[in-house]
């Protein structure tokens, strides 16, 4: 699908696509943290340091699942990026 394409489809499906997208983005932010955090505790990361492991991969799952959504609906890859770094 072009991005062409994309501005002429119905509002309720750029609502629903862009639903789907923010879920993906917060679930794979929730799941990035959340590991991050039992990485770092497992391994005995300082309280500091811990965080910035969760806070980065919260950052890298986030953006990775955001994707999701905008790749399977058709758009290419350097347009689905730029929308995720937007948002």
């Amino acid at each position: 699908m072009d991005r062409h394409r994309q501005e002429t489809d119905e509002p309720s499906d750029r609502l629903r696509l862009s639903t789907s997208a923010t879920v993906h983005c917060l679930a794979g932010c929730g799941l990035g943290e959340v590991v991050g955090v039992v990485i770092g505790v497992a391994i005995g990361l300082s309280s500091v340091a811990t965080l910035v492991l969760a806070v980065s991969l919260g950052f890298v799952f986030g953006f990775a699942l955001g994707l999701i959504p905008l790749l399977r609906a058709g758009f290419s890859w350097s347009w689905a990026i730029r929308q995720v770094l937007v948002a």
